[in-house]
């Protein structure tokens, strides 16, 4: 039966709800718990940390790690390849999605009410158009959409000297559109069973490759950050599992559950 599903849908591989596991973690006085479906992929990895003492003096700093704009404490990640079937399948991926659980930080000498959803998109958006716009160029892609322009610029006053300033900002524009960080989408307040999030979608170099984020504030400074990374490798054959893979992102969104488990703290010690 399996077999023939397969075939039918024409992918193997993807979350399998028919075996579940819960992650559960403890995020001060909070409590994260959701649905994780069986992984077609082995992993080896460490022994899973349920507990994240962020309150801390300098317990966030400590365990943080960069990822392009973000800087974020990891909680978790899982992974599931689609594959497809038939003849030479087993020489060939059509992409993957995986699932990332973090935890991240309002920018220093910041704080947003966390009560207000359009205050943590706007700091959202602003983190993202800050960080690949930066001045300031240098690793994890900080700076990369100025480093396009200035690029551009260059090539156009070698080889082109005597262009107007409009058809200089016409090759720029277009060097971005091709090769850079585009602008990001409207975000939306999304309700998903009594807890709200923001959400966006962040497009990648590589067309049709996508990471969706739901974040949600715990406090004025603290954020939970859930993403979806839309792997593709196989674009004209990303139909075949795009909505399979949505509605597992579905179906998890909604067996989250954060529940406070004791009388909040004072917010992050100074």
């Amino acid at each position: 039966m399996k077999k023939l599903k397969e075939y039918w849908q024409r992918f193997r591989g993807g979350p399998d709800f028919s075996r579940n596991e819960v992650l559960d973690v403890k995020l001060e006085g909070h409590q994260l718990s959701l649905m994780l479906p069986s992984s077609n992929i082995s992993t080896v990895e460490p022994a899973r940390e349920v507990n994240f003492p962020f309150y801390q003096s300098d317990w966030f700093e400590r365990n943080a790690k960069q990822d392009r704009q973000h800087k974020r404490v990891h909680i978790y990640t899982e992974l599931w390849m689609y594959l497809p079937v038939g003849f030479m399948s087993s020489q060939y991926e059509l992409g993957m999605l995986s699932l990332s659980v973090w935890l991240k930080k309002i920018s220093p000498n910041k704080s947003i009410d966390c009560n207000n959803l359009q205050e943590l998109g706007e700091h959202l958006f602003e983190e993202y158009d800050t960080y690949f716009n930066s001045p300031i160029i240098g690793d994890n892609y900080l700076g990369f959409n100025t480093q396009v322009v200035q690029d551009k610029c260059k090539e156009l006053k070698e080889y082109a000297p005597d262009l107007s300033n409009k058809r200089i900002q016409e090759h720029t524009e277009s060097a971005l559109e091709a090769r850079g960080f585009p602008n990001l989408n409207p975000y939306e307040i999304k309700n998903i069973k009594g807890n709200n999030w923001v959400y966006y979608i962040e497009h990648h170099l590589r067309k049709d490759t996508n990471s969706r984020y739901y974040c949600y504030p715990i406090n004025s400074e603290y954020y939970l950050v859930i993403r979806f990374r839309y792997r593709v490798d196989l674009a004209q054959k990303f139909k075949l599992w795009k909505k399979h893979a949505e509605a597992a992102e579905k179906r998890i969104m909604e067996s989250v559950k954060i529940e406070s488990v004791e009388p909040l703290q004072i917010e992050s010690q100074k």
